[in-house]
């Protein structure tokens, strides 16, 4: 499963890239949001993993633009807060401290996205139950 994570958080990378290679993915980073939307435009993910805040645009605003760019991947935001901004409550959201509710997340990811069920473009109704945060 290839993940793109989009952070200028080197602790959060490192936790990422930790249980990322215990799930099996395979990880591309990227420091800002534009450079989130320039890689899913270049390549095929699976997942996009973005952090909420930065300056300019945000990691919420880069998802919202890489939903509709991309229908299918799947995105989770992370952060200290939920944007004031977010509109989506679709878009699961993790707080930094909820590191193991996250990695459940992406494991079961892992399970629906290879299965063989997978809806070709569309997006999965499991994130309405890790939405725990908002």
């Amino acid at each position: 499963m290839k993940v793109l994570v989009c952070s200028e958080n080197p602790l959060f990378v490192k936790q990422i890239l930790g249980f990322s290679t215990e799930i099996g993915f395979y990880i591309s980073i990227v420091e800002h949001p534009a450079d989130a939307i320039r890689s899913v435009i270049r390549e095929d993910y699976d997942l996009v993993i973005s952090e909420a805040g930065s300056a300019g645009l945000s990691g919420y605003e880069a998802l919202e633009i890489i939903s509709r760019l991309s229908p299918g991947i799947e995105t989770v935001l992370t952060g200290e807060r939920l944007p004031s901004r977010a509109s989506d409550p679709v878009i699961p959201f993790f707080l930094y401290s909820e590191t193991d509710a996250l990695r459940d997340y992406l494991a079961s990811m892992k399970d629906i996205l290879s299965s063989p069920n997978k809806k070709e473009g569309g997006r999965h109704d499991t994130k309405r139950n890790y939405s725990h945060s908002l």
